[in-house]
């Protein structure tokens, strides 16, 4: 049976510290290997249902933000699979080109428009300016960062 845990945290002294500070702590309900956990799981019956992965193989990180995509049929999901040596992690996928000529990038963070140029990434209050909108970058609005091409 596959799992697809949409959180990670680090794993010390058989707990869960999650958030960029860690100030959520878990005592149960999650994985770990390797110094870290994933929780917040769920199984699917079809194993390939969980995440797709993108069509062609993911090149270098994408740092030209910040950006304006093409509106897709629905809001953005966590549902493609970033496998890097580096990296495992579920992304979204954003069309950076035209709809007939696409450019798929893949972001696996979703934070707050603080403005123009700025896209808060968490509650630590850490921004970048490489970053993705959906439209054009309001304030309060999604922004998606930490991108792959």
């Amino acid at each position: 049976m596959q799992h697809c845990c949409v959180t990670r945290g680090i794993y010390e002294a058989g707990q869960s510290a999650t958030r960029c500070d860690e100030a959520i702590v878990h005592l149960g309900g999650f994985f770990y290997r390797d110094g870290l956990t994933y929780q917040d799981c769920y199984t699917d019956l079809d194993p390939d249902a969980c995440v797709d992965l993108p069509e062609a193989p993911l090149a270098a990180r994408y740092a030209a933000g910040p950006v304006e995509a093409n509106a897709p049929p629905a809001p953005p999901a966590r549902s493609f699979a970033i496998v890097l040596p580096e990296l495992m992690e579920g992304s979204y996928q954003l069309n950076v080109g035209t709809p007939d000529s696409p450019a798929f990038v893949y972001c696996t963070g979703r934070g707050s428009v603080v403005d123009a140029t700025s896209c808060l990434m968490n509650v630590c209050d850490v921004t970048t300016s490489n970053f993705i909108t959906v439209g054009p970058p309001v304030a309060g609005h999604d922004c998606y960062h930490t991108c792959f091409h």
